[in-house]
């Protein structure tokens, strides 16, 4: 799959640049797909089932793991959306 450069508003001679004007936010954005969304559910997905994982282990299967447990409890408690 190849890539489609577009121009950025600010590169194209337009009735914006020559007036003064501010630039609208939306100009030179590039629309949300539905690639982009269905890879940003799966890896909110994934982050939620990992942290799901974490948070069923008991103190012996994190020490085992060689984990700090306070910071498996940590990453266990953030919400699926943060890195």
């Amino acid at each position: 799959m190849s890539v489609i450069p577009f121009p950025s508003p600010l590169s194209v001679a337009s009735p914006l640049r020559q007036g003064g004007g501010r630039i609208p936010d939306a100009v030179g954005r590039i629309p949300e797909t539905a690639a982009t969304t269905e890879s940003r559910l799966a890896l909110w997905l994934r982050r939620w089932r990992g942290r799901r994982a974490l948070a069923a282990l008991d103190l012996d299967q994190i020490r085992d793991a060689d984990l700090d447990p306070f910071a498996v409890r940590l990453e266990a408690m953030k919400p699926f959306w943060r890195a």
